[in-house]
């Protein structure tokens, strides 16, 4: 048995009898399991799919509900609307065939050790029905790897290691399993999740913990040690993708998320004698795993939505109980025990039992609840330990700096939290956030909102600087750069942490924002070293309702919220409602209910500010809570920005600056100045006088990757323009550009062959017009048609799942510019269309196509705005898209840049930085 041994079997039957939250654990579960032994197994007829408008509700936005015994009828849990229809039912597929599978396991254990008789036999029905049924699902139309019964690789990752627990459970108790058709279904799925290595992502840990599980029970040691010690194998993942403190790179959602994967490939290890939770006491990264996230947890006990987490998620649900219960029991840390004992006897209500809807390997982000340890699954039933945590150990943590992943968090008293992002999560799903400032105070008054759904357009909001509290270029956000913490001290009811963050807001830069933390106020610093012609943005987003004390609010002049669409997810363009302040106001009130925070700015010489609506923090279920007003400050070359936050029975009258003195003046007239120094401060005020120092040294950058130096593709200036039959009789021998499988993308399907799909490029020059001349090869075309209806699939143009090409541009420094250009039938008619979040607008390229005996050419002609002469420079990229008869989404792309490896995610959004450079000859 890959996970548990005979004697672990016999050991958990002893404590079914003797342990009475086992016992109450094991009759819980016992109780849903009726459910499946008493009713007609179902396996769904068709694969799952992920799409806009599948398991989504039509008025709200919010996830539908899941409900594993109504596989058509889906309910809202915000409206409460109940949906039906085949994309809401395959939307609801994926979470059952993981739902399924877990209860295979559920059934198998309790049959194992002696609860409910009998029920293995049902367990071997879901084990031996995937077996004959798999391979009716296809492997197309994936989202990210390829898969049969999902449309990402990492599911089929998770539902082969519950397959597999599943099927040793029942082999280990002779129930009637087709074990050579099962194995055969695991060898094949093993080999599909192999084909497709995510590198360092938290997904590769759920692939390479389903190699263990198929080289165990398989009994191939080939694949087992690919799974523990390939490339991106679990222990490669340990060492490069923790931190020796224990936390992913990926930010705390994808760690919980990393975790549970780490977890069972550590169990699916252990009965081999390898321990995951060994080694060095100073560094062991699994079991730091377990406590690095305590460090970071809100007062409310949420987890900061950092990168592309959900917003607002309590730890108090099931599924992080359980986690921490196989932490404590494999490692016996008591801060782990103070946890869970806290989760266990909250002064939060308990909440329904979701028990047979419940996933454990799902994010199912419910409203906290107090949690009880007989309210837990499979896992919990096999390993927890039979002691009930002691209520004696205190697990809460005080001021940190994780110098890992660089948050810098102070906390003071029991309600106040407030972190700063000193290093920015610029990796995996990080985002543009440097310096963005949190502010929880009883209330959370600054968050950072995380990300809603990755198949709606505000996933692009969500992922600009302009939705976090943090300085960026105007109109474009974050641009790179470096970020460190400089400073970080305690004292006398004093704390504060400063950051430093060179480039992000443009070449030159320099931001340093200081965070001072006193008895009742906070002070809030960002000191700007720009250039003058350098315009740099500071948003705030207050929640609550906002009211402002001074400053008149007009409609803001359209030159005043400049968007250049740089990095295609500025912000900008999903911002609604300006509005112009003038200057800034002296005081900002946010109210939600009975609380109330006051934010005081002083006014910074020459600056604007606005206020804007746009998309506010998504809720449990990922769905839209309309739009929220915030304030942009905007100013240009150096200068300084202070907020001082207090709430607002304070009462505090004002603050001024005074060079490097800030003055923060209460009602009775006392005044507290604050002086900043270089990595120092000093408050100086009616109570006496504390400095505050913690000097931090900047840490070695990383090793900088020298820019790859690509030579120049030559451009023909031409003395005419060209004509679609001739592009490429014109163009000199040596220049027109083959396109074959170095430069393929593939997805399910490897490349279909030189003579099935190839296309040449050619580029040329008149006036102003840069030509480019695409001839295609490939039979069977598939062009989708103007008035198809949108698939609703993700949230680039449809027309990206056509034959067709992608065509980008940048002409010295005018902008990333991108098109979409298909041809249409019964003429020469392209079809072309802007690529937004790029500067591209409707007549910038046009275009021709004729059919020819092998497939197709297109003559495109982008206007470069300029006359282009021998010298110039465009930067270029042209994808060539593939689409197949019976396809849902594209089969593949030859890109001229970029090529090889895998089309999924690609979108429409290619990257400047990836682009090949032209040089008119």
């Amino acid at each position: 048995m890959p996970v548990t041994t005979p004697d672990e079997i016999r050991q958990r039957r002893v404590a079914v009898e003797n342990a009475p939250d086992v016992a109450r654990l094991a009759q819980r579960l016992s109780g849903f399991a009726d459910e499946l032994v008493n009713r007609p197994l179902y396996l769904p007829e068709r694969k799952a799919l992920l799409s806009k408008d599948g398991g989504v509700c039509q008025n709200d936005a919010s996830r539908l509900s899941f409900d594993p015994l109504q596989p058509w009828q889906h309910r809202c849990p915000t409206c409460g609307l109940v949906h039906e229809g085949e994309r809401h039912h395959r939307a609801w597929v994926w979470r059952y065939h993981l739902w399924l599978t877990e209860r295979a396991i559920h059934l198998a254990l309790l049959d194992g050790i002696g609860v409910k008789g009998g029920a293995g036999r049902r367990a071997a029905d879901i084990v031996n029905e995937y077996a004959r049924r798999y391979r009716d699902y296809p492997n197309v139309d994936n989202v990210l790897g390829p898969t049969r019964p999902f449309f990402s690789t990492y599911l089929e990752s998770i539902w082969l290691i519950q397959l597999v627990i599943a099927a040793s459970l029942l082999e280990s108790t002779n129930a009637e399993i087709h074990v050579d058709a099962v194995k055969s279904v695991v060898e094949e799925s093993a080999s599909i999740i192999a084909s497709f290595d995510e590198g360092w992502s938290n997904r590769q840990v759920w692939n390479s913990a389903a190699l263990v599980a198929a080289g165990r029970w398989l009994d191939d040691r080939q694949l087992l040690m690919r799974g523990l010690n390939g490339p991106h194998g679990i222990t490669s993942l340990l060492t490069n993708a923790v931190s020796p403190g224990g936390r992913w790179h990926e930010g705390e959602n994808y760690h919980f998320f990393a975790l549970r994967g780490f977890l069972l490939a550590a169990e699916l290890l252990r009965p081999i004698d390898v321990n995951l939770y060994g080694g060095d006491p100073g560094d062991n990264r699994l079991t730091a795993m377990y406590t690095a996230p305590l460090q970071s947890v809100l007062p409310d006990l949420s987890i900061p939505a950092r990168g592309d987490s959900p917003y607002g998620v309590s730890i108090l649900q099931a599924r992080f109980a359980e986690l921490w219960e196989i932490g404590w029991a494999r490692s016996g840390d008591l801060r782990l025990e103070g946890t869970l004992a806290a989760m266990y006897a909250s002064n939060v209500p308990p909440g329904e039992d979701h028990g047979i809807a419940e996933i454990a390997e799902l994010e199912q982000n419910r409203e906290p609840q107090r949690q009880s340890r007989h309210e837990l699954g499979w896992k919990a039933l096999l390993w927890m330990r039979t002691d009930a945590p002691s209520t004696d150990t205190d697990w809460h943590e005080g001021s940190v700096l994780l110098d890992s992943t660089g948050p810098a968090i102070l906390r003071s008293g029991s309600d106040r939290y407030v972190s700063l992002e000193c290093k920015g999560t610029g990796i995996g799903h990080g985002h543009p956030d440097r310096q963005h400032l949190t502010v929880y105070w009883g209330y959370p008054w600054l968050m950072d909102f995380g990300t809603g759904s990755y198949v709606s357009e505000s996933l692009h909001w969500y992922r600009s600087t302009l939705a976090h509290n943090a300085p960026g270029l105007a109109g474009v956000g974050q641009v790179g750069g470096e970020a460190w913490c400089s400073a970080f001290d305690q004292s006398d009811g004093w704390s504060w942490m400063q950051s430093v963050a060179d480039g992000v807001i443009g070449p030159d830069t320099r931001v340093t924002r200081s965070v001072i933390s006193g008895k009742d106020y906070l002070v809030d610093v960002l000191d700007v070293s720009a250039p003058a012609d350098c315009i740099t943005d500071l948003p705030i987003h207050p929640l609550g309702e906002l009211e402002f004390f001074d400053g008149s609010v007009a409609d803001a002049p359209p030159e005043s919220l400049p968007h250049d669409g740089v990095g295609h997810e500025s912000g900008f363009d999903l911002v609604e409602d300006v509005r112009f302040m003038g200057k800034a106001p002296s005081r900002i009130r946010a109210v939600a209910g009975q609380r109330t925070l006051d934010i005081l700015l002083a006014s910074r010489a020459g600056e604007t500010c606005m206020l804007l609506r746009a998309p506010g923090p998504p809720d449990l279920a990922l769905g839209d809570t309309g739009l929220k007003e915030f304030l942009l400050r905007r100013a240009a070359g150096s200068g300084k920005w202070v907020q001082v936050y207090a709430p607002a029975a304070l009462e505090l009258s004002s603050v001024e600056t005074d060079g490097d003195r800030i003055h923060v003046t209460r009602v009775d007239g006392t005044v507290d100045t604050i002086v900043l120094g270089d990595a120092r401060v000093r408050i100086e005020g009616a109570t006496g006088r504390v400095e505050l120092h913690g000097a931090r040294s900047r840490p070695e950058p990383a090793p900088r990757r020298e820019p790859i130096e690509r030579p120049a593709i030559p451009c023909v200036l031409l003395d005419r323009p060209p004509n679609l039959a001739d592009v490429f009789e014109v163009m000199p021998r040596g220049t027109v550009i083959e396109l074959g499988e170095q430069h393929y993308r593939r997805s399910e399907t490897e490349f279909p062959g030189y003579d099935n799909f190839r296309a040449k490029l050619a580029f040329g020059a008149h006036d102003t017009v840069l030509y480019v001349g695409i001839d295609v090869r490939k039979q069977d075309l598939v062009f989708r048609e103007r008035d198809a209806p949108d698939p609703q699939l993700d949230n680039e143009t449809a027309d990206i799942h056509s034959d067709g090409v992608q065509f980008y541009a940048e002409v010295e420094g005018g902008g990333w510019r991108g098109f979409v250009a298909i041809p249409e039938q019964g003429g020469d008619t392209v079809r072309v269309e802007p690529v937004r979040g790029t500067l591209a607008e409707r007549g910038q390229v046009a275009a021709s196509w004729q059919p020819t005996a092998e497939g197709y050419s297109m003559l495109l002609r982008f206007d470069a705005g300029a006359p282009l002469v021998r010298g110039s420079r465009v930067m270029v990229q042209v994808v060539v898209n593939e689409m197949r008869l019976g396809r849902t989404r594209r089969a593949g792309q030859l890109a001229l840049a970029g090529g090889g490896g895998w089309v999924y995610l690609r979108g429409d959004r290619e990257s400047p930085g990836g682009a090949v450079v032209l040089e008119v000859t």
